[in-house]
């Protein structure tokens, strides 16, 4: 090739991973984590999601560990520049695979991946809806659906089917009347064909274990599918249905509908009927307040029919008292007035 042919610089970097893609901050394959999808709020979709997922890995696992610096700034705790210089270098030196949950790009509107290296995800994420479905208690305004990716590979279909015997083998193995159905989703890839990846993966399933049944109604497992670009990622979910194809909205919102009481309900329905027996006590006492005044007042208003009758027996006495003196006078003049005569 002559010196005027040769090419740029940036052809050749089109070829190379970018620095996201190398340090581990986007999606690829040999990844296992969390697809969770939200509706437009991304940042804080993935605060919800650490929180949660936080929550219930310390409760199954313990806390996360965090390597320590070297010892030689030690000395400088008390010193408060020193300390967050610490710990931006602890956050500089720490290693994405050594992160419990670590969010990588997608690259596609709605649909977050957090990576983790905890090597079962489906037991941590059927227990955080094992807990809202029994607790009714939620805990997300963001997040819709979580699914459990045990791998994740190239979109094609031979890394697909390659995928699917390692990721799926220990579910079928040694199981008789097993029932599953396959499901999938593609996002900005129209690569790969719905039908023609739906029946790969139910041929890998009966290959591995000829017993198990195709069901579309509640089947004992479900695989998920799910491409995302050029990268597809694989889930395995019991209780598909029962969890509401793994949407935290829709399970506390099923409950609630069934009329299931939440934990905040039955304490408000415990201080409901304490408050309703403090009431019912109150009434009580304003009754029998009630029935003594009007004891009290029946008793005023026959104290006040005595004054009555003794203040018009008084005045009586009066009248009479003065008719008495009314005769005494007309007397004495009667008889003055026969002395004058006499005399």
């Amino acid at each position: 090739m002559s010196d005027s042919k040769k090419r740029k610089k940036s052809y050749y970097v089109q070829g190379r991973k970018s620095k996201k893609q190398a340090s581990g901050y986007q999606l690829d394959a040999g990844m296992k984590g969390f697809l969770i999808t939200c509706n437009n709020a991304e940042k804080k979709t993935v605060q919800e999601a650490y929180n949660i997922l936080s929550e219930y890995a310390e409760q199954m696992y313990g806390c996360e560990k965090v390597d320590d610096l070297d010892d030689a700034s030690d000395q400088d705790n008390n010193d408060f520049e020193s300390a967050m210089q610490k710990e931006f270098e602890t956050l500089q030196k720490s290693n994405v695979a050594e992160r419990r949950f670590q969010v990588v790009e997608t690259k596609t509107n709605n649909s977050i991946f957090i990576r983790t290296p905890i090597e079962r995800p489906d037991e941590l994420v059927t227990e955080i809806f094992r807990d809202l479905s029994e607790n009714k208690k939620s805990k997300s305004r963001f997040i819709l659906k979580m699914f459990p990716v045990l791998g994740t590979c190239k979109a094609a279909e031979d890394k697909i089917e390659k995928l699917t015997e390692e990721v799926v083998a220990p579910f079928l193995k040694g199981t008789v009347g097993l029932t599953f159905c396959v499901i999938y989703k593609a996002r900005c890839n129209n690569t790969l064909g719905r039908e023609a990846v739906i029946h790969l993966v139910a041929r890998v399933v009966a290959e591995i274990n000829p017993l198990v049944k195709v069901k579309f109604d509640n089947p004992d497992l479900v695989i998920s599918v799910d491409v995302l670009q050029k990268v597809c990622c694989l889930s395995v979910m019991k209780n598909f249905h029962k969890f509401r194809k793994y949407n935290i909205q829709e399970v506390i919102t099923a409950n609630r509908l069934a009329g299931v009481p939440r934990s905040s309900e039955v304490q408000e329905e415990a201080s409901g009927s304490s408050s309703g027996q403090l009431e019912a006590a109150a009434s009580s006492e304003v009754i029998e307040s009630g029935d003594r005044e009007e004891r009290v007042e029946d008793s005023g208003n026959k104290c006040l029919e005595s004054d009555e009758k003794l203040f018009s027996d008084s005045n009586i006495d009066s009248a009479t008292s003065n008719n008495n003196s009314a005769c005494l006078n007309s007397e004495l003049s009667a008889t003055s007035a026969e002395t004058k005569a006499i005399s």
